[in-house]
């Protein structure tokens, strides 16, 4: 039962949260929201106020892949420490998980946000909309089990001609998800932007540098709370203000997280989440006449007949293509995972057993 003074409310403690709660906290313990994390230091936020966690080593080394490890939005159980400092006891189960392959060539899951109920998909109209990118962001949205939003930033920096033009192809990139072309100086927009979060709910900010989201989350929050920066003239791209992962608290009683911008968005296992965005796509694939056409070279593909016929936008398809090749090709097996799983806990385990045996003698 949540008594109506916790002050954990603020921070989206419900009754469901409230119930996972019950079933792990022991004497000694108490319930902690992640509010911010850059590397491996986290900031929680308990009954008692905010506080720095610290991460038992046990949680790295018996850590599968970084799916494993805390994040911004988790909920969780610590022990305290000191008044400023708690320790990581346990991991609540989440109900969404956002989050990307590592940059570079290794293989692993890199964290963006958990226990999210949208995904803000951030886009500048002060160049020209990458379609591919934006249908990246929406599929790792859903992939991760939340809801995406797209809103197109600047169009103040437009003249109505070409905001007439940029009006039309946000449409055809979103579809059925909802969208808004704003400006960051336009209480209109800022209000409609903001109907669209409600108490209790967790929104986290996603799209690549210079797109304005610190800016738009310091005026959501009615005050300057977020570093922003300037956009290069030369290639309107931005410079990393968000250097680390933080929730924020709205005055609607909603709450955001914002993320540094993502220079390379990988994918490890992007399946469900191309299958949402791209679900008229995968529909249409069945009349197909290969079952597993790949939809470049082989022929009857029902696809590229649809291309040539403009019942989908070749920007869609070639989108679809490209993601769905990335993810046969980046895909982890389970299996694999699995047995990284078991391998580092009987290591762990023989540790142990080492120790005990030394410390005996």
């Amino acid at each position: 039962m949540i008594r109506t003074d916790d002050p954990l409310l603020s921070y989206g403690l419900n009754e469901t949260i409230q119930t996972a709660l019950d079933s792990c906290i022991e004497p000694g313990l108490e319930p902690a929201r992640v509010i911010s994390a850059a590397r491996e230091r986290y900031q929680v936020q308990t009954r008692q106020g905010a506080a720095f966690m610290e991460v038992p080593g046990k949680f790295y080394f018996s850590a599968a892949d970084g799916r494993d490890l805390p994040t911004v939005g988790d909920w969780t159980c610590v022990r305290r420490i000191d008044e400023q400092t708690t320790l990581l006891h346990s991991i609540l189960p989440r109900f969404s998980l956002i989050h990307r392959k590592t940059a570079g060539k290794r293989s692993d899951y890199q964290l963006l946000a958990a226990n999210v109920n949208k995904a803000f998909i951030l886009s500048g109209l002060d160049q020209d909309i990458h379609h591919s990118r934006v249908l990246r962001y929406m599929a790792l949205a859903a992939e991760g089990g939340c809801a995406p939003v797209l809103l197109f930033s600047k169009k103040d920096q437009l003249s109505p001609e070409v905001l007439a033009q940029r009006q039309e192809q946000c449409q055809r990139l979103a579809e059925e998800v909802p969208f808004l072309l704003y400006s960051a100086e336009d209480s209109e927009d800022l209000a409609m932007i903001l109907s669209w979060i409600t108490p209790g709910e967790t929104i986290c900010f996603l799209g690549p540098s210079g797109v304005g989201k610190s800016t738009l989350i310091n005026r959501l929050v009615g005050q300057e709370m977020l570093a922003t920066g300037e956009v290069r003239d030369k290639d309107a791209k931005g410079r990393h203000t968000t250097t680390f992962r933080q929730l924020v608290l709205l005055p609607n009683g909603g709450m955001v997280i914002d993320n540094p911008g993502l220079r390379e968005l990988g994918f490890i296992d992007l399946a469900a989440g191309l299958e949402e965005t791209f679900a008229d796509l995968y529909e249409l694939a069945q009349q197909c006449r290969f079952r597993d056409c790949t939809h470049q070279q082989e022929p009857g593909c029902a696809l590229r007949q649809a291309v040539e016929t403009k019942q989908i936008a070749a920007e869609r398809f070639k989108s679809f293509v490209k993601l769905s090749l990335e993810q046969r090709q980046a895909r982890i097996d389970p299996l694999v995972l699995e047995l990284k799983r078991k391998q580092k806990e009987k290591i762990l385990g023989r540790a142990i057993k080492r120790y005990n045996e030394n410390r005996e003698k």
